[in-house]
């Protein structure tokens, strides 16, 4: 069973292996992929600002409006803490979404790192060959 495994092991190395002097090229490929994920997470991260920012406004207003609408304390204080409950709950759920992303993508800058640094020891020890 061992030597079935390794085999595994070397068709899957060689598969993910570029071929050789394309590697200056593989590297300008993930800096561009990188560079595109790091803008639409700082896209991503405006974008939940400029929300929470309208959810503040909008629950504001809802409580002022609550207040006009409804006469009585306990009415007004029971709808504006539903407004404030959801907007809070949506702006949670956004931040939490952009932080996933982030470390999504740092995890993916520090694997393509040391994938480019086994490819260049690899070529090296080509070339010493």
């Amino acid at each position: 069973m061992e030597p079935i495994n390794e085999e595994f092991r070397r068709n899957l190395i060689g598969q993910l292996v570029p071929e050789p002097g394309r590697l200056e090229r593989y590297r300008q490929e993930m800096t561009q992929m990188l560079e595109k994920n790091e803008q639409g997470l700082r896209r991503e991260r405006r974008w939940t600002i400029v929300l929470w920012l309208y959810g503040v406004a909008l629950m504001t207003a809802y409580l002022l409006v609550s207040g006009f609408y409804h006469p009585t304390p306990e009415r007004s204080w029971m709808a504006g803490l539903a407004g404030i409950a959801g907007v809070l709950l949506y702006g949670a759920i956004m931040i939490v979404r952009v932080l996933v992303n982030q470390a999504r993508i740092e995890l993916l800058k520090e694997l393509k790192q040391i994938e480019l640094h086994v490819l260049e020891l690899d070529e090296r020890l080509r070339s010493r060959a």
